[in-house]
């Protein structure tokens, strides 16, 4: 009798995993592959990657154009993209396993650790530098509370610049940590804390403690010599079309890691990484995050850190932003995302356990005809789960 009831429980595990695989319904892999091949042909866009992956394992995989633009390479799952702010998850769980190991405390002061961060001014509306009153936690520096913006996306530090007497590795903060939602250089800070903590530079560490034991082997910071030719063509868009970069590989290698962009990977990799959250922080063997740190990376923070008035259109996690309630493309509440500036994209639903990422290595972000064809392929892969 015992017999049986363990062998009729571990017949209904079975089923029940494999009925929730199902429930996720598939899209027809073959209609999907002719549908964006038609869609990619449309474009005048040289090499776009598309893939998904689910909690069971099933992977897809779809590479089109030509990985060396000016040598028509075909492009592969294994080709390395600059994957920018898609470097920022990674980042963000090394920074959990220190914490799951006790190491620091995510409600602590930064400065504990990096006491700089404590000296950077804020700058005003007005271009004046004003000493802060609130510290800069950890949670904050994850979430993009902390104040820290981009150049690039803020006119106050373009005019602002960098003096040449500036005595900071970072320009001034916009905010005071815990007023509002600011996309910056925040992960760079928790990369710096990883070092600082494990006593390893970001390379390393990441190499011993994620992408190593992932085998995540075209996942780097600086990338081998051994692989330089598999990094694929960088592009800008002009009026006259799409103009190759020079500089494929990088001509030397770099010895201060940026944790919120520096990464090169390929589709396969980051397929994985994804793979590896879906199913509660472990893969094949290798766990990297426990189950409590992956619903952390889920559970949007920003309604205990900002101010009900300040509160922003999406929400974010310490890893990356949350969806705040389903679109049509498929993607529904609660799921993840983020994207990098060379045009790369990637979505997680935690729910349905599958994982979609599109990659492309052009600028400017965001070029439209990636984003509809990300926003096609990710219709295509999830509407088909309904």
């Amino acid at each position: 009798m015992v017999k049986w009831i363990k062998g009729t429980f571990a017949l209904f595990i079975f089923l029940a995993v494999s009925i929730q695989e199902v429930s996720c319904q598939l899209p027809d892999n073959a209609r999907l592959k002719e549908h964006m091949q038609q869609a990619f042909s449309q474009t005048d866009l040289k090499a776009v990657n598309f893939g998904y992956v689910t909690r069971g394992g099933n992977r897809f995989d779809l590479n089109l154009g030509s990985a060396a633009w000016e040598e028509q390479v075909e492009l592969t799952g294994d080709h390395i993209f600059r994957i920018a702010s898609m470097t920022k998850a990674i980042t963000s769980v090394a920074l959990l396993q220190l914490f799951e190991q006790g190491k620091l405390d995510l409600d602590e002061p930064a400065g504990k650790y990096l006491p700089e961060i404590d000296s950077l001014p804020l700058l005003s509306d007005q271009g004046q530098l004003q000493q802060p009153a609130v510290p800069v936690t950890v949670r904050h520096l994850l979430t993009h509370t902390s104040g820290f913006g981009y150049s690039f996306m803020d006119q106050r530090l373009q005019a602002f610049g960098r003096p040449a007497q500036w005595p900071h590795a970072d320009l001034p903060r916009l905010e005071e940590a815990g007023t509002r939602w600011i996309y910056g250089t925040g992960t760079n800070w928790v990369g710096r804390l990883v070092e600082h903590i494990s006593g390893m530079d970001l390379e390393s560490y990441l190499r011993t403690h994620i992408t190593g034991p992932l085998q995540m082997d075209h996942t780097w910071f600086n990338v081998p010599d051994s692989l330089h030719h598999l990094i694929v063509s960088t592009g800008r868009r002009t009026e006259a079309g799409i103009a190759e970069q020079p500089g494929r590989a990088p001509a030397r290698a770099e010895s201060s890691y940026n944790g919120g962009g520096g990464l090169f990977s390929s589709l396969n990799d980051y397929l994985t990484f994804l793979e590896c959250i879906l199913n509660e922080g472990s893969l094949n063997g290798q766990q990297i995050l426990r189950k409590q740190s992956v619903e952390l990376m889920f559970a949007d923070q920003l309604p205990k850190l900002l101010p009900r008035e300040n509160q922003h259109h999406h929400g974010h996690s310490v890893a990356w932003a949350i969806q705040y309630q389903d679109n049509d493309y498929g993607r529904k509440k609660g799921s993840a995302y983020w994207s990098g500036i060379l045009n790369s994209y990637y979505s997680i639903d935690i729910n349905t356990g599958i994982a979609v990422v599109t990659m492309a290595n052009i600028l400017p972000f965001p070029d439209q005809q990636v984003l509809n064809l990300y926003k096609e392929f990710e219709k295509r892969v999830r509407m088909e789960e309904e």
